[in-house]
């Protein structure tokens, strides 16, 4: 329902500027496509008030209306670039008063999107024309590439917190980075990236680790443009770190969704505040709206972010489910549904292999549910579904021939939750390992 506030301001200009021009402005002022359909209905039916009159408002701050106003009459003058205001525009103060923010919380407060769907605030953050394609081989072919120029001793500095990667190998890395920022989508787990052995479905995550420290430089240099008042140029930079995390966040990996989140908000962040310099720089009579919308747009866009995650109420459903053999057909919902298979089918994945439960882990034998399970899931019609399923299932016959072998001692001490030395033989033990391990798994 349109407010009281939207309808009076239409039922002003109308006739004096044309409707396009008022709705645009409506719209860029951050009133939604509904509502001002809604307020232009009503407006429409309704007598114009006196030219003298002075709109209503119960709501609404009065500096929106004044700014709504004035932007329309000073159009042609205060234009600059692609938005209104300018060094050219009259200086006002900038700051949103207590009320005014109070309005941004309740339109974020209002938003709901839907749980794992798209976060559509992202995309005016990304390269404005992506190619059709999967960035993943690209993407694989600059880990590679980093792996080959920082050796073994890359893998322990990751471990290490606040490692930054050497110049050299970012700088090996960065022709196939950049090439993989070009695609619009990210195929890389279950497409390019599947495990083979135990060892390598424990090693994936690494990927997606060493891909947000190439994008250290991105945010460094924006931080540096951004000191420097070189505020386009900070953007530029921080929507490159955007986009990377955005594909991560198309990875069906939970490492990958995860850091990739984070790598939008790092992005996001440094945008943020150019956009905020830059509105105060300019100080056009938009001013506040224009931070008003800022502020909106980065509550708007945590609450999609968090919706596009792994929910921890479904994580612990999976684990009740994965962890009994009886209940493992309630997990075939997270691989039929599209909208869950992206988020939790490689989690699902990995619980049946892994989550053994105490009789199990003690007989040294899964239950044949488990086998079951993941042969169903090799013979999925989702392809890369499909292929994901038959590298657990490879990696989880390893880990029973594992479990078979140990003697039952070894396997009480599983149960209770203690490591076991002779399981340790089975996962790369030293840097150098897990340096030939990563190498070959994207070699293939």
């Amino acid at each position: 329902m349109a407010r009281p506030e939207i309808i009076d301001y239409i039922r002003k200009l109308k006739g004096q500027f044309p409707d396009d021009e008022i709705r645009r402005q409506l719209l860029k002022d951050g009133v939604s496509f509904e509502e001002v359909d809604d307020a232009f209905r009503i407006a429409a039916s309704m007598v114009a008030p006196a030219a003298e009159g002075r709109p209503r408002s119960s709501k609404a701050p009065l500096v929106f209306l004044f700014v709504a106003v004035m932007t329309l009459v000073l159009v042609g003058i205060l234009r600059k670039a692609s938005h209104i205001g300018g060094s050219d525009a009259p200086k006002q103060d900038c700051e949103v008063s207590d009320d005014q923010q109070a309005q941004v919380e309740e339109e974020i407060k209002g938003h709901s999107p839907a749980l794992h769907a798209y976060p559509s605030n992202v995309d005016p953050f990304l390269p404005a024309e992506l190619a059709e394609g999967d960035a993943a081989p690209a993407l694989l072919a600059a880990v590679k590439a980093a792996l080959e120029a920082g050796g073994p001793a890359m893998i322990d500095g990751l471990a290490v917190k606040g490692y930054k990667l050497p110049e050299g190998v970012a700088a090996a890395a960065m022709p196939k980075l950049e090439e993989g920022l070009r695609f619009g989508d990210n195929l890389m787990t279950g497409g390019s990236l599947v495990p083979r052995t135990y060892a390598e479905a424990g090693s994936m995550g690494v990927v997606a680790v060493i891909l947000v420290r190439l994008c250290d430089p991105y945010l460094e240099q924006a931080e540096a443009f951004l000191k420097e008042g070189r505020l386009a140029e900070a953007e530029a930079q921080a929507k490159k770190a955007m986009a990377l995390g955005m594909l991560l966040m198309k990875d069906w990996s939970t490492v990958s969704r995860a850091m990739g989140a984070a790598l939008i908000l790092d992005g996001y962040g440094v945008i943020r505040r150019a956009q905020e310099k830059a509105i105060d720089k300019e100080a056009g009579l938009d001013c506040v709206v224009r931070k008003m919308e800022v502020a909106k747009v980065t509550g708007m866009l945590g609450k999609e972010l968090k919706n596009f995650m792994m929910q921890p109420s479904e994580t612990a459903v999976i684990a009740r489910l994965a962890a009994s053999p009886k209940e493992l057909p309630g997990l075939q919902k997270y691989l039929d549904s599209p909208t869950l298979r992206q988020v939790y089918a490689a989690h699902v994945l990995l619980g049946v292999a892994e989550a053994w439960s105490p009789s199990e882990i003690l007989a040294g034998a899964p239950d044949p549910a488990r086998q079951g399970f993941l042969e169903a899931a090799a013979k999925h019609k989702d392809p890369r579904l499909a292929a994901l399923a038959n590298g657990f299932s490879a990696a989880f016959n390893e880990l029973r021939g594992i479990y078979a072998k140990l003697p039952l001692e070894d396997r009480k001490t599983a149960v209770a939750g203690k490591p076991v030395l002779a399981m340790a033989a089975h996962v790369p033990a030293t840097s150098a390992d897990r340096h030939a391990l990563l190498l070959g798994l994207l070699s293939r």
